[in-house]
């Protein structure tokens, strides 16, 4: 064969190769090239991509392309490689492109040097060996069996394929032939081949066809088939079927997507249920249609794909067609005309689903335009007619698909009235506030002659207390029903015609719960007036505990009991003695602490007799003052007793027993330093209260008692040296006694959750001037100033406002031990208590008031706050006994008066930002840059207000036990945890020096991970290593961003160190507690750095 002579020929070739090879080699041994003929460091490429397959029939022109050199020489030769090619003869070419025609039945080879801009040659390079077989077959492949693609058929199928006389014949799932490897296929002489297509993929038959001697053609494809058998899933989109049902009848589209061709049919009806889209010519995806009139008209739409698969039948939404007006017809009309009566008129109309009203004046609808009128779905109008003239309204019909009735309208309304004029309302009698047998008189002018006069207790003028007919002028009226508490009154009056007039202007009117005690109109507390209480100051009216309107719901105590843990109380005093309970109290002088016999107090022990009597003086004897729960039940336990120790039994003793309330009117001895809680006594008070409502030992049958402390009297104080153990350098001597700031956090069990801690304000409802500060306050209760008489006052500290620093005022007025030789009342006393002096007084307004020296006008301090507050509670727990422990702390909470509630109240903004010792001369700094030294009011993320002058606000008896009537909130189990504890070793740097000073804080972070919990209440423990923790401020940031001040920088307060300290806040009451709390320290004060050596923190609250 030809093929054959080309290997023999091709063999002879390379044979002279080898000994041309042979004798040049021995030339060269023999003539050396010169160096520079040759660069052997040159390269030459060749791209043979353009020769295509090595092995071919045919002698089209084949191109190549050479890169790498200036110039070329190329030749093309029959041979298998390049060795011995001479060049001399070719010319040299620029271009590095080259074609050239195959030689028949041989082999070809392009062999080239390459030249650079020098002339010295490269070393010779060559292109792919091309072998040129005019005997190769000529191979086709039929690919008519594959049907058309793509195809959901998957039959098998079977391709054709001639040309040559053996093949090797392989199925590839792929679109391309690229790559195919037949060596494992064996040769076959079939000339067809039957395969199974790969479903959802792309199938691609490859055919090489062989001649005799073995030499392949190229590889020749069948067509691509592609099999889908994935039924589309159309979506139908009706957005252009507009609003149904509808009137208008236009042309409508929709459009359907996923799939390639579609099926479209509108139908009347709701569903496609038996539809048949055979016969459907199938489209594009956009489907318009002229809906049927007064039909329900549907689209059912079928999807196609190009293999054929078809989707489900997908709806369109129903377009209902309505081209039908509505017929509207008058159900009510405005009644009787013509009328004198002006009040609202409503008519009612049918047959619609929309209407169109218009009030006009006139009597008919001639001309109206209801274009620009907003139609309503209700069915019903109401209007005020216009007096003294003709009324028609008119109406006009719309059904859903907007068509628009007929126009009717009502009978024509004539309004013809004069009203008669507004009554005047007096109170004729009484005039003042009284008790409980009062019929109080309206006296009523500007009336008309047989006018019928009506008394509302509304301003609206519908809840009738009495009638009566206006004869002559003026018209008196008794009323008989009032309620206790706060009364207003309204009046009208209606003519002989029927006219009435206008609801009157309001009067006031305080019926209150009737007392005889002489002095409880200097009671400031409880019923503020702007009396003085025989003080040096008036006070601001309204600034009190509400007590009225408590009284009034028919709280005053009863049955309550009250433990008062103080200096003895004398349990024969004659205001004091029928609400005792001599059984219950405990005399700690003696061993047998529950023998019932209560130790009688010293000349000297007043402060306990004191307290009782703010809480439970007895009522209506006309002696005397009266208590906040004037029926409450109170025991003395002798803890500030002289001859008692107060030993951890004692302690013990004195939290516990029948009780519902327990008044500690008392603190550590001093305020300057951190007074440390017993780990016992605090587990009493948390079984006592019920830390759970469960817990065993919870008092009040497991509901809790309630344990209510004083926060302190030392917002600004003075240093005990010997006890503080004060830094000498830190130590401020200007010749005032004011030199520190104390805070209510520092005394003992202050930090406890089960303590409500209560702060003092005064008669002006402000704090008051001693009242301790603090994030651990709960709330604020009545506690005075000093009770100076006219004439006599304290000097006020320097740069300090009065009502931020106000000694001057009422104290409160309250049972003192009896006869003027004892207590704080004695004949003998101080000129600057006149009240206290008795009959001795020089005061004539004073004598008989007091003269058997029975009772105070100077006891005050937060002492006196917490039997005000203990008051309070009694009233609440004797409205609702239901109230476990926490159920009272939050209605406190929630009615407490602050800037929420009591926004006339300007007071409320005077706690200042400056330090309130800024006054002072030397020591340490007291304004600090970029900070306040007291934040203002903070709203935190549950709503609550709070401050650490009054913590929620005051108290606000008459709410509270309004709460409490009705009270049914679930405050769910109380509970708590604690974070690790975290040792950060953190440098509590000084300020940088300036003035201000700029701080350097450094700060902490907890991440709670407790979700679904609330906060009640956050204690803070920690450890730090400073020489002078006066300088320090720590503050608390919640995740929900709201700020507590736990420790006020420059306070001054005198420790060194703080080991295991608590502080407790108040600030963060039902905020969650996950997420990050930031701890901040900050040193306001140059010369002493010291650490934060441990920190952790518990959360008191409740999960959901």
């Amino acid at each position: 064969m030809q093929i054959s002579r080309i290997f023999t020929f091709l063999v002879i070739l390379m044979l002279l190769g080898c000994v041309a090879q042979e004798a040049k080699e021995k030339e060269s041994d023999e003539l050396e090239t010169p160096r520079d003929a040759i660069d052997n460091e040159g390269v030459v490429s060749i791209n043979s991509s353009g020769i295509g397959s090595l092995v071919s029939k045919s002698l089209t022109p084949r191109t190549i392309v050479l890169t790498g050199a200036a110039k070329y020489k190329i030749k093309h030769v029959n041979s298998t490689s390049c060795t011995q090619v001479d060049f001399s003869g070719v010319s040299e070419q620029s271009s590095g492109v080259y074609s050239f025609t195959p030689t028949a039945d041989d082999v070809n080879i392009i062999c080239a040097v390459g030249i650079d801009s020098n002339g010295i040659m490269s070393l010779v390079a060559s292109s792919d060996v091309l072998t040129i077989d005019l005997n190769l077959p000529s191979l086709f492949v039929d690919s008519t069996g594959l049907g058309s693609s793509p195809s959901n058929n998957t039959a098998n199928r079977t391709i054709t394929y001639t040309g040559s006389s053996k093949y090797k014949v392989l199925h590839r799932v792929s679109n391309t032939c690229t790559g195919a490897d037949f060596s494992a296929r064996p040769f076959t002489v079939a000339t067809s081949f039957t395969f199974t297509p790969v479903n959802n993929q792309d199938n691609i038959i490859c055919v090489v066809g062989y001649n005799s001697d073995n030499v392949a053609t190229p590889i020749v494809s069948s067509d691509l088939l592609t099999i889908d058998t994935i039924v589309p899933v159309i979506t139908v989109h009706s957005t252009g079927l507009g609003p149904s049902p509808a009137s208008s009848l236009l042309a409508r589209s929709i459009i359907a997507l996923g799939a390639d061709t579609y099926k479209f049919l509108r139908r009347t009806g709701t569903d496609c249920t038996g539809v048949n889209l055979g016969p459907v010519v199938a489209q594009g995806n956009v489907f318009s249609f002229n809906p049927l009139g007064n039909v329900d008209n549907i689209v059912c739409v079928q999807g196609f794909d190009h293999a054929g698969n078809q989707s489900t039948i997908k709806a369109s939404t129903v377009l209902t067609t309505d081209t039908i007006a509505p017929v509207i017809s008058l159900s009510t009309s405005h009644g009787a005309s013509p009328s004198n009566d002006t009040t609202d008129r409503t008519i009612t109309v049918s047959g619609a689903s929309f209407y169109k009203y218009i009030r006009k004046t006139g009597t008919d609808c001639t001309g109206l335009d209801f274009t620009a009128v907003t139609k309503t779905a209700s069915s019903s109008y109401t209007y005020t007619p216009v007096n003294n003239q003709n009324n028609i309204v008119c109406v006009q019909g719309q059904d859903i698909a907007g068509n628009n009735s007929n126009i009717i309208f009502t009978s024509v309304l004539l309004i013809d009235t004069v009203a008669p004029s507004v009554p005047n309302l007096a109170l004729y009698s009484p005039s003042i506030t009284y008790g409980v047998d009062d019929t109080p008189t309206l006296r009523v002018t500007n009336g008309g002659a047989n006018d019928t006069v009506e008394v509302f207790s509304d301003n609206s003028c519908t809840t009738l207390l009495s009638t009566a007919t206006y004869v002559s002028n003026p018209l008196d009226i008794t009323l008989t029903t009032v309620n206790l508490g706060p009364n207003s009154f309204y009046a009208l009056s209606t003519d002989l015609a029927g006219n009435a007039s206008n609801c009157s202007s309001g009067i006031s009117y305080q019926r209150n719960v009737l007392f005889n005690d002489p002095l409880f109109s200097e009671s400031w507390y409880m019923n503020n007036i702007g009396q003085k209480s025989f003080s040096n100051a008036s006070g601001r009216s309204g600034e009190d505990i509400n007590a009225n309107n408590a009284w009034n719901l028919g709280a005053t105590g009863n049955s309550i009991k009250i433990a008062v843990s103080d200096q003895p109380v004398d349990v024969n005093h004659p205001d004091l003695a029928a609400n005792m309970l001599p059984l219950q109290s405990m005399d700690y002088t003696v061993s047998d602490v529950t023998n019932g016999v209560p130790s009688t107090p010293t000349g000297s022990e007043m402060h306990g007799t004191a307290v009782a009597g703010i809480i439970g003086a007895v009522a209506n004897n006309s002696i005397g003052s009266h208590g906040v729960a004037y029926e409450s039940s109170i025991a003395t336990l002798n803890l500030l007793g002289s001859g008692v120790t107060q030993t951890l039994a004692v302690m013990l003793n004195q939290a516990s027993g029948d009780f519902d309330i327990f008044n500690y009117s008392y603190g550590s001895s001093y305020g300057c330093r951190y007074n440390y809680t017993n780990s016992t006594y605090e587990s009493l008070l948390a079984a006592h209260t019920g830390d759970t409502v469960t817990t065993p030992g919870a008092l009040r049958a497991g509901k809790g008692a309630t344990y209510i402390k004083s926060a302190g009297n030392s917002f600004i104080d003075t240093f005990y040296l010997s006890i503080c153990n004060e830094v000498p350098a830190k130590q401020i001597n200007d010749g005032f006694d004011y030199t520190y700031l104390g805070n209510a956090n520092l005394g003992a069990e202050n930090h406890l959750p089960y303590m409500m801690i209560v702060g003092g304000y005064n008669s002006n409802g402000v704090k008051s001037s001693y009242s301790s500060i603090g994030s651990n306050l709960w709330i604020s209760a009545p506690g005075g100033e000093y009770g100076l008489s006219t004439g006599y006052a304290y000097p006020q500290p320097h740069g300090l406002h009065p009502n931020e620093f106000n000694m001057n005022g009422a104290a409160m007025i309250t049972t003192d031990l009896p006869g003027c030789v004892n207590g704080s009342s004695e004949s003998t006393g101080s000129a600057a208590y006149q009240f206290n002096l008795g009959d001795s007084s020089s005061d004539s307004n004073i004598i008989g008031k007091n003269s058997n020296c029975d009772y105070t006008n100077s006891m005050n301090g937060t002492s006196s706050a917490a039997p005000s507050l203990t008051g309070v509670v009694a009233l609440m727990l004797d409205a609702n006994p239901a109230l476990n422990w926490r159920d009272v702390k939050h209605i406190l909470a929630v009615t407490a008066k602050n800037p929420g509630n009591d926004i006339t109240n300007t007071y409320f903004n005077l706690p200042p930002k400056s330090h309130p010792l800024r006054y002072v001369a030397g020591g340490r700094p007291t304004t600090i840059s970029g900070r306040d030294f007291q934040r203002d009011w903070v709203i935190n993320a549950a709503g609550y207000y709070f401050h650490n002058w009054y913590g929620f606000g005051k108290v606000d008896a008459g709410e509270a036990v309004k709460m409490a009537l009705n009270y049914t909130e679930d405050l769910k189990t109380y509970t708590s945890f604690l974070t690790a504890i975290d040792s950060p070793a953190l440098v509590i740097t000084d300020p940088t020096a300036g003035s201000p000073v700029v701080p350097t804080p450094v700060s902490h972070t907890f991440s709670v991970v407790r979700p679904n919990f609330f906060v009640e209440n956050v204690e803070l423990s920690l450890n730090i290593t400073h020489p002078y923790v006066g300088d320090l401020g720590i503050e608390i940031t919640s995740p929900s961003g709201t700020i507590s001040q736990v420790l006020y920088v420059n306070s001054g307060v005198s420790d060194v160190d703080y080991l295991g300290t608590r502080f407790l806040s108040n600030a963060f009451y039902g905020e969650p507690a996950a997420g990050n709390w930031k701890i901040e320290i900050i040193d306001g004060a140059i010369g002493d750095t010291g650490t934060l050596d441990d920190i952790q923190l518990k959360f008191f609250g409740h999960d959901l």
